[in-house]
């Protein structure tokens, strides 16, 4: 039997435990646990006898690490304790440094993080201490670093000049899951040779990130934020492995943007000046007739004439349409490409603003389109009411009814084949 376990079952039949933090003992009474402390296996276990009334068993030699509570662990633990495994007596939690994985209970939690988070914490101290400026070495992170004054100190030529972060050496409250082990691995993975400019760009957004915090609060705030500083250093790396200026490229979209706006502006001019005419063309044409009613060959001129132009309309009209669509089509191409680039594809959140532009030259396509087909219908309604008003006059005038109903359908058929699809 291991120690770890055979320490839970003999503390489980102690009586009266209490636990002394600065000698490091568990204590309990000797009267009411003579029949257990004569049971225990000195070879697993020593207990010591330092009074008549009272025996301890030393925690500092077991091969494991004990603390009595998660007060006592984030007290005791430092930068040299995670060869071991971790044992909370308070909540029966162990933790094994090999795997990274805790046990509640006997059961596997994924729920729980403050040992994980801690080991991580300082596993993260040693590494920056490990990137430290040395002398003779071009290349480092970190500017200064000491476990007595326990300070880290970033230096850059940006504004914010020097940041310091004072850091604690013992543990933090680090109880949720702020995907440290992962962001921590990918930390490591930015200072490999292959990447050798990264990590200027973590250092410059770390700097940036936490100047605005205290110095005593920078700490947490970076364990925190480490998702959030790794984010933002990989998009400003790729973009300078790019040559790409992302700001440039808003700014040339949005002129982009404003140049599709202004051709749908001078398809929406045009269209308001027909809807503008209509009427009067309409009330001219009817003037006409009313003047010339006892004029089978007049009226039957300007039917014609009138038919011609209702024609030639309603093509025009399938052409700004078909303009429209092929506008959409060509800035839905210019879209694409941006999105399917390669850094976009790896920070889809950066096309927040290009999507934005793109919902509305969207929006103002759909609408045109939505005003044209509304003009298409009031056109032709008003046309055909014109034509009708014509071929009464002429059917009322001359009895030419059959000629006025040859000429109805010939006129619906012409409608028929140039409407708008």
């Amino acid at each position: 039997m291991d120690q770890l376990t055979y320490l839970q079952i003999i503390l489980g039949q102690l009586q009266g435990i209490s636990f002394d933090t600065k000698r490091l003992s568990i204590l309990f009474p000797r009267s009411i646990n003579q029949t257990v402390i004569a049971g225990v296996d000195t070879a697993i276990l020593e207990i010591e006898t330092n009074s008549t009334e009272e025996s301890e068993l030393d925690i500092s030699n077991l091969d494991f690490y004990f603390y009595f509570n998660e007060l006592d662990f984030r007290t005791r633990t430092s930068n040299k304790r995670w060869d071991l495994l971790t044992y909370i007596h308070s909540g029966n939690i162990i933790y094994n440094p090999t795997t990274g994985q805790t046990h509640i209970n006997g059961s596997l939690s994924n729920s729980y993080f403050l040992i994980r988070n801690n080991h991580l914490y300082f596993e993260l101290l040693i590494f920056l201490k490990g990137h430290e400026h040395q002398e003779g070495k071009i290349l480092y992170f970190v500017d200064y670093f000491s476990w007595d004054s326990r300070i880290i100190v970033f230096t850059t030529l940006k504004k914010e000049g020097k940041l310091s972060i004072n850091f604690t050496a013992a543990g933090l409250e680090l109880q949720n899951d702020i995907r440290l082990k992962e962001n921590l691995e990918r930390f490591k993975l930015a200072f490999g040779e292959s990447s050798r400019n990264f990590p200027k760009f973590i250092k410059n957004e770390l700097i940036s990130q936490l100047s605005k915090y205290h110095i005593n609060d920078r700490m947490q705030k970076l364990l925190e934020e480490f998702v959030a500083i790794m984010n933002i250093a990989e998009q400003n790396f790729e973009i300078y492995l790019h040559d790409l200026s992302l700001e440039n490229l808003k700014k040339d979209f949005i002129e982009h943007k404003n140049k599709y706006f202004n051709q749908s502006r001078e398809i929406l001019s045009k269209l308001t000046n027909q809807v503008i005419g209509l009427p009067i063309t309409i009330a001219a044409s009817v003037f006409s007739t009313y003047k010339v009613s006892d004029s089978a060959s007049t009226l039957l001129t300007i039917l014609f004439v009138f038919s011609l132009y209702a024609i030639y309309s309603i093509f025009l009209l399938k052409l700004q349409k078909e303009d429209i669509r092929d506008l959409k089509r060509m800035f839905e191409k210019d879209y694409e490409y941006i999105k399917n680039s390669q850094f976009f594809q790896k920070f889809p959140d950066q096309l927040a603003d290009f999507k934005l532009a793109r919902d509305q030259i969207s929006n103002r396509f759909q609408q045109l389109i939505i005003a044209i087909n509304i003009y298409y219908i009031l056109f032709c309604a008003s046309v055909i009411a014109f034509i009708i008003y014509l071929i009464m006059q002429l059917a009322l005038a001359f009895s030419m009814l059959l000629l006025s109903g040859l000429i109805l359908c010939v006129l619906f058929m012409c409608l028929y084949f140039v409407l708008i699809k």
